[in-house]
């Protein structure tokens, strides 16, 4: 499942993919779906993660 990380607060380094990015107040990653990742907190901070909504993907009866 892809996700959203947007860094609210504070200072973080996100790590996937075997790259490293800082993201400081309103810094945005988008990570892949599954992909080993890492987050660290440079400082004290506050994360907003976004997921996609889930859905039933079963084929509908009727």
């Amino acid at each position: 499942m892809p996700v959203l990380l947007q860094t609210f607060e504070g200072s973080l380094r996100i790590t996937a993919d075997g790259r490293s990015v800082a993201l400081d107040p309103g810094g945005l990653i988008h990570l892949g779906t599954r992909g080993p990742h890492a987050v660290e907190a440079l400082a004290p901070s506050k994360l907003v993660i976004v997921l996609p909504p889930v859905t039933d993907r079963r084929p509908r009866q009727g």
